[in-house]
């Protein structure tokens, strides 16, 4: 989760010891500038091995780091070195991740290792231009570090530290073993930061941290031109005799540098440029408010690459960074050339906020606070204002390529002017690769998606009367929204005041003569008929008559401390036919003699009206099943009223998978799962999440919030595919804050868990994204993690494709060896990466060539259907 927090605060502590060490060592040089330093911008490529460790005989073993955060397991998988040359002035590192140091992973608590454990080798190379070499004196280089280290210069190895390598293992050597007090405190506890404040523990801490200082580089060694300082920092291994999970910090990293040099024909790479800079900028990565900018030096940011394929929106963003407000900002892209023509039209221009609102956990503030951008605004800001004290401020620039079901395969070129006030229009080049294959429509996407969509939060959010013309016109608005990544589930609460926070119920009862009642369904056709209309038949239709508070047990237990008993009747929303209101009422508790009598006529109601649309009754379900389960008086009653309905389950694993002498198979028509199994290396076991359709099993992706990294979105279906599941369920897509903030942990200012009396805690909707979209003025606003989520969806599609070729041997027979390897290698490439991006650790996503791999993906695609069409 470390993309998240502010570099210059996490490792304050860290670098504030280490640069203090280097000033003290180096050695003071006349007139001397800097010309790279830690601050400076780094293209970055990460290799992951399983950790390792050495054992008490002093031999290095593998193992798995086994501690989980957010219910994800990190198991070792091996990731491809850099390419030969990769040090070298002249290598073309635009498809590595462009960051700021440290390179290395924060101290804090721990979780936050979790990812990094991994990480074997980070190579980092920065660029610095020389005008006239021969006004250059020598260059000084001190370098503090975790693990060991070799420095380049122009491909030339110009210091080595505390990796002596003596085996010639070149770039997988492992770095000079840490001592073991610098894993713990001096009374033998996991040494954290915090332990500082003492000197004894503040010492252990600082020699973490190795250094070289003072380092001589010959001036010969420059070139007129681009000149880059490469590093190779390796890890050591960890200590003998201690559990993985009381490890707290990972043995490699650079933690400062500073390349100096004397005389006038070297141009500092150190700070932010004056005045405007446009560069392109990986979708998939973080844009910070005030943090990033523009730097000459660096070719890769000088085009936008899109890649994908027919009937699909492709993301790319632009940047605008500059020292001063940022006004008249103007955006226009030209038509696209190649094989044949694409319309400036087919170019979406957005304009990324850094706005948004954040609901969701109240304990993880400080991540909220972190101004990066998500939703997409259609309008440019009329201007970007430099916040106080911030040097300069960012403003990105999204461009969705939609490419039509008709448009011809190759390559296409264009371009996309930017204008901004004061300073003169950059022509960016746009380019535009389209495979020669076809993405089915969204509502045909093979995967699972399970939205929580709050139709009451969406009429307080606009001020709508609740089902009013004007509420269902925005509802149209929003279904539409949800369609663009397969949205594949609707959600009917049948009661008032359920964990969604729903003040009405669906049904409407009506008092009849006698004492009975009738019932107006008209709500839940028209809330279907939306549905279906922008959706399609839905998967899941899953109706609520059941919460917590109406009688429920805690995992089925049997001891009856763990029971919840009712204090009232289910609550239902009574209509008054001849005047239009509405009133709050009860019914019957389960388990008494009117309750099944009370019930049988709307789920027969339910029944017609799915039939009446053509709907797979099995997709009709009971809802929900959480940590906490219906008593058997309730499971009892909706299953005489309604046999065979299922159930939607959404928990943690535990004793639901039997319940009540049912077997899950049995009981269980959707599952979504808290706890994700670990993405595994393929080459152990490969899964194959479209096969998981008897029970529609899902994952809950709690631990990603409306804050997450835009990576995180992008491969959050790909990673529960290759882990066996079909897709994700139970969160809420528009979950607004709506009401005053309630000081919950999760749902805050949401009608999440708006009733106390079913709250659902840390399985609640809102454990993880509250939101996708935004609220607009005129309805809901795309964000930038929901267009990463449809870039995921649509590279599922490729991605379930080829391996459905691949699995059956009649159809693998028909690609050929070539093509079946070639399928395979890539796929198992992409299951690596997405096994160490887990959580908000996501340093690897642009350095492993996402975007050119998932043009790759959609190429090879567009070979398999071939093949499969002779």
């Amino acid at each position: 989760m470390m993309a998240l927090w502010p570099r210059w605060v996490v490792f304050a502590a860290v670098v504030g010891a280490a640069a203090s060490g280097l000033a003290a060592q180096a050695e003071p040089v006349a007139a001397q500038t800097t010309v790279l330093n830690t601050d400076s911008y780094w293209r970055m490529f990460l290799t992951h091995r399983k950790t390792v460790a050495r054992t008490a005989e002093g031999q290095l073993e593998e193992t798995r780091f086994s501690r989980t955060w957010g219910g994800c397991l990190v198991s070792g998988v091996s990731t491809p070195l850099p390419p030969d040359g990769w040090n070298g002035a002249d290598f073309d590192d635009s498809t590595w991740k462009r960051t700021r140091g440290p390179l290395l992973s924060p101290p804090g608590k721990g979780y936050e290792e979790l990812v990094f454990s991994t990480m074997a080798l980070i190579c980092a190379r920065a660029r610095f231009e020389v005008t006239d070499p021969q006004s250059v004196g020598d260059l000084t280089l001190s370098l503090a570090y975790r693990g060991g280290v070799v420095a380049y210069l122009n491909g030339k190895e110009v210091a080595r530290g505390h990796l002596p390598d003596p085996d010639k293992k070149g770039l997988e050597a492992l770095a000079e073993d840490c001592s073991i007090e610098t894993f713990e405190t001096v009374d033998g506890k996991p040494l954290l930061e915090e332990h500082r404040k003492d000197p004894q523990n503040a010492e252990r801490l600082d020699k973490r941290v190795r250094h070289l200082t003072g380092i001589k580089i010959p001036a010969a060694s420059l070139r007129r031109g681009t000149n880059v300082l490469a590093l190779e920092l390796h890890r050591s291994a960890y200590p003998a005799g201690k559990k993985q999970d009381a490890l707290r910090w990972v043995p490699i990293g650079l933690v400062d540098v500073e390349l100096r040099a004397t005389g006038s024909g070297i141009v500092p790479n150190v700070g932010r440029p004056k005045g405007v800079q446009v560069w392109s900028h990986s979708p998939s990565d973080r844009v910070l408010l005030t943090r990033d900018y523009g730097s000459a030096e660096d070719p890769g940011l000088r085009v936008v690459k899109v890649f994908g394929a027919r009937n699909g929106a492709f993301p790319g963003q632009i940047v605008v960074s500059s020292t001063e407000a940022i006004r008249g900002l103007k955006v226009e892209p030209s038509e696209l050339k190649g094989p044949g023509i694409l319309p400036a039209k087919a170019i979406q221009v957005r304009y990324p906020r850094s706005d948004s609102e954040a609901g969701g956990l109240r304990i993880f503030q400080f991540y909220q606070r972190v101004k990066s951008f998500d939703t997409l605004d259609e309008t440019a800001p009329a201007e970007v204002a430099v916040p106080e004290n911030a040097e300069g401020v960012a403003q990105p620039i999204w461009l969705t390529v939609h490419v039509p079901r008709d448009a011809k395969p190759g390559h296409y070129t264009g371009t996309v002017t930017v204008t901004v006030d004061g300073a003169a229009p950059v022509r960016m080049p746009l380019e535009l690769r389209v495979a020669d294959w076809t993405l089915p429509e969204p509502k045909d996407f093979q995967t699972e998606v399970g939205f929580f969509e709050s139709p009451e939060s969406v009429a307080m959010k606009y001020g709508l009367e609740f089902w009013s013309e004007q509420h269902w016109q925005m509802l149209d608005k929003v279904f539409a929204m949800m369609a663009l990544v397969g949205a594949d589930h609707v959600y009917i609460p049948l009661i008032r005041r359920t964990h969604f926070g729903n003040a009405q119920s669906m049904v409407r009862w009506i008092r009849t003569e006698g004492g009975g009642y009738a019932h107006d369904f008209s709500i839940v056709e028209k809330y279907l008929d939306l549905a279906i209309k922008h959706l399609g038949k839905p998967k899941v239709v899953c109706v609520v008559a059941w919460d917590l508070s109406d009688g429920s047990r805690y995992e089925a237990t049997p001891d009856p401390k763990k029971w919840r008993m009712p204090d009232h009747g289910v609550r239902i929303t009574v209509l008054d036919p001849n005047s239009g209101k509405l009133e709050e009422a009860e019914g019957p508790k389960y388990g008494t003699p009117e309750a099944r009598p009370f019930w049988k006529p709307v789920y027969d109601g339910l029944v017609k009206i799915m039939k009446d649309r053509d709907l797979d009754l099995s997709t009709l379900m009971n809802g929900i099943v959480g940590d906490c389960v219906p008593n058997q008086e309730i499971w009892d009653d909706l299953h005489a009223v309604a046999p065979g309905l299922k159930w939607v389950s959404h928990n943690h694993p535990g004793a639901r998978w039997v319940l009540y002498d049912k077997k899950r198979e049995e009981w269980c028509g959707h599952a979504a799962y808290v706890y994700t199994p670990a993405v595994i290396d393929p080459d152990e076991k490969r899964f194959y999440g479209w096969q998981a359709t008897k029970m529609r099993l899902c994952a809950f992706p709690r631990w990603v919030f409306d804050w997450s990294c835009p990576a995180t979105y992008r491969v959050l279906l790909e990673e529960n595919l290759v882990v066996g599941l079909m897709g994700v369920a139970r969160t809420g897509f528009d979950f607004w804050q709506v009401i005053p903030h309630a000081g919950k942990a999760f749902g805050r200012g949401t009608l999440c868990n708006r009733y106390p009396e079913n709250d659902w805690t840390q399985t609640s909707v809102c454990a993880g994204a509250a939101q996708w979209v935004t609220p607009g003025q005129d309805g809901p606003l795309s964000t930038m993690r929901m267009e990463m989520f449809r870039s995921g969806a649509q590279e599922c599609e490729a991605r379930i494709l080829i391996e459905k070729a691949l699995v059956d041997p009649a159809t693998r027979a028909k690609l050929g060896e070539d093509l079946a390897t070639r399928a395979q290698q890539l796929l198992d490439q992409r299951q690596r990466l997405i096994a160490i991006l887990r959580d908000e650790s996501f340093w690897s996503l642009p350095g492993l060539r996402w975007e050119e791999d998932s043009g790759e993906l959609y190429r090879l695609a567009a070979e398999v259907a071939k093949k499969l069409a002779d």
